[in-house]
């Protein structure tokens, strides 16, 4: 059993995996770092990481991942977007939200003024 984070290489992806290992260390398990092979955090070691494959939409594989490693709770990031963006591009999070069978965490970026 596991908890599953999405990280990207930016502030939001480092306080996905904070938050993952807060929630991880809570229940007392491990971390499961999904990466996409476009956007490697600098911050993740390769220890407990897994790519994400290329041919494959992004909530999709993250879905199958956390059925693979029977994940306990899985956590994303969340932006907010305009609902232009909403529409044409869609939200792998609102996917993940919706569809995962397992508890979703979100954490979302830090207001800036």
């Amino acid at each position: 059993m596991t908890v599953l984070c999405i990280s990207h290489n930016d502030e939001l992806g480092r306080r996905v995996l904070e938050t993952a290992r807060a929630a991880a260390a809570a229940i007392g398990t491990d971390v499961v770092v999904a990466i996409s092979p476009n956007s490697v955090p600098d911050f993740v070691s390769a220890e407990n990481t897994v790519t994400l494959p290329e041919n494959q939409d992004e909530a999709d594989a993250i879905l199958d991942l956390a059925v693979a490693r029977n994940a306990l709770l899985l956590v994303v990031g969340i932006r907010r977007r305009s609902p232009v963006g909403k529409f044409l591009l869609g939200s792998s999070a609102q996917r993940l939200i919706l569809e995962a069978e397992i508890p979703v965490l979100t954490t979302k970026e830090s207001h800036r003024d």
